[in-house]
């Protein structure tokens, strides 16, 4: 993270302040709350980890928001943030490639847990694409590598984003300091929630709120399995207000395509913390990934195929269901060589406007 701390001036602070109060929408309390704590706090402990855009007041009330604007709780989050990242290595890590920490072939880890930087919202947020669908094997993949590996590699991703956001920050003039996230769950069964999986999740959802306070703006996850909702009663239980209503979950890409690029609300997801004000950001047809329905060529391999991939629209066929108590089998060959096999479940049948019980898989 490039630097440009110098200590503000009190004119400085109150001009910094009023871009973070106008931008965020800061009431009284609150704008009072982050002038008491930038006050407060020691010039350089932030010294290294502000830009020309992120600026102090940016970087505090991240952490006031995610304190509810308790400037003690706030200052120790800080505090404990900063050591972290001291004693992790994160600007050591902003210039390493994967390779230079990936005990496992670095294209293979990109395949078994896919993960892309591409694009922005309309909101200039960056995007992050995530495959969590089948080929999303933990236990396997910690047959070949550790859970720490996997942990710095999401890390690292994590800084890579935050890379683009200083790259879109500048090109705007303007500070971009959130991103948006889309997971594909193509594939994903309750066979894959074992333990070793959970402990991962778990321990990167305490490091993103820990340390990656109010940096997400918005998350999609498509083509949800309904099994997930069973997983998503407990991973709800690590988050936050504020990080669950940011959430919507999709099963129909009827349902979520529309919702991606911003054309509906969120009254078609599953999970209904989240707010509609949330369907606000969507991507824009040329940003967004072919695989999700948008016009941008970039994409990222996934092992076995799994998930959405540039023949998107060939794996998403409509089974229909004669009668409520039907659960077919269908096998859907994709490019002669991928089969996708689907067991279609009456709780995931709708009934459209002219009665036909229908399951977009």
């Amino acid at each position: 993270m490039a630097s440009s701390f110098t200590v503000p001036t009190q004119q400085h602070m109150a001009n910094d302040i009023k871009h973070v109060q106008n931008k965020h929408n800061l009431s009284p309390e609150q704008t009072s709350q982050l002038t008491l704590m930038l006050e407060q706090i020691d010039p350089t402990l932030i010294l290294g980890w502000t830009t020309t855009h992120d600026t102090p007041a940016f970087l505090c009330q991240r952490f006031l928001r995610a304190r509810d604007f308790d400037i003690p709780k706030a200052t120790i989050m800080l505090e404990e943030d900063i050591q972290w990242r001291e004693e992790y290595g994160i600007k050591q890590l902003r210039q390493q490639k994967l390779a230079d920490f990936c005990d496992v072939n670095p294209q293979k880890l990109k395949k078994l847990l896919p993960i892309v930087v591409e694009g922005m919202d309309s909101m200039n947020r960056p995007v992050i694409y995530k495959s969590f669908g089948a080929s999303c094997r933990i236990s396997d993949i910690l047959q070949i590598t550790t859970q720490e590996t996997l942990i710095r590699y999401h890390i690292w991703q994590n800084e890579l984003a935050l890379m683009k956001c200083e790259e879109l920050s500048r090109q705007k003039n303007s500070n971009i300091e959130q991103w948006q996230i889309v997971i594909d769950a193509f594939g994903w069964h309750l066979g894959l929630a074992n333990s070793q999986s959970m402990q991962f999740l778990k321990a990167i959802a305490k490091i993103d709120s820990d340390h990656y306070p109010e940096r997400l703006g918005r998350l999609t996850v498509v083509n949800a399995p309904w099994t997930l909702s069973s997983v998503w009663t407990v991973i709800r239980l690590w988050l936050d207000d504020r990080q669950k209503k940011k959430i919507a979950i999709f099963s129909w890409q009827s349902s979520w395509e529309p919702y991606l690029k911003g054309i509906a609300t969120t009254t078609d997801a599953k999970d209904m913390d989240a707010s509609v004000a949330v369907a606000k950001g969507g991507i824009p047809n040329d940003q967004l990934l072919v695989r999700f329905g948008g016009l941008n060529p970039s994409d990222f391999v996934v092992a076995g195929n799994s998930g959405g991939s540039k023949k998107v629209k060939d794996v998403k066929k409509v089974v229909q269901v004669e009668t409520k108590e039907t659960v077919k089998e269908t096998v859907v060959d994709v490019e002669q060589k991928v089969v996708a096999k689907t067991v279609v479940r009456i709780e995931d049948v709708e009934v459209d406007h002219e009665g036909m019980k229908t399951l977009s898989i």
